[in-house]
């Protein structure tokens, strides 16, 4: 919303580009993040210890 803003206020479609690509790439990054950063489940976790295995 803000390179929207700023592109209006502006006169500047380079900040209208980035605010689009920011619009798609933002919520992909959410996806990535959670899914790669967000660490293992909890059932994973308790399986791997009744098995015997831990950290």
């Amino acid at each position: 919303m803000f390179f929207l803003l700023t592109a209006q206020g502006y006169a500047r479609s380079s900040y209208t580009d980035l605010a689009l690509v920011l619009a798609v790439i933002g919520p992909a990054g959410t996806l990535v993040f959670a899914r790669f950063l967000g660490g293992r489940s909890i059932d994973a976790a308790e399986d791997e210890a009744a098995r015997g295995g831990g950290r």
